[in-house]
């Protein structure tokens, strides 16, 4: 589980795939509003976790 808090945003988000398995990975996030977001990161952007580039893709 990854936790990033940005200003008044909080998301906690669940990796469905492993790190090692795939390429991007799909991450379910749960924002304070409970909100639902789901993304998809390259394994390689995990370290620059960016709580901004979740919001902007809401599904």
């Amino acid at each position: 589980m990854i936790r990033k808090e940005m200003r008044s945003w909080r998301l906690e988000c669940n990796f469905i795939s492993k790190l090692k398995e795939k390429i991007h990975l799909k991450a379910l996030c749960i924002t304070q509003s409970s909100s639902v977001i789901i993304a998809t990161y390259h394994r390689d952007a995990i370290q620059n976790f960016n709580s901004t580039s979740l919001l902007n893709k809401k599904v």
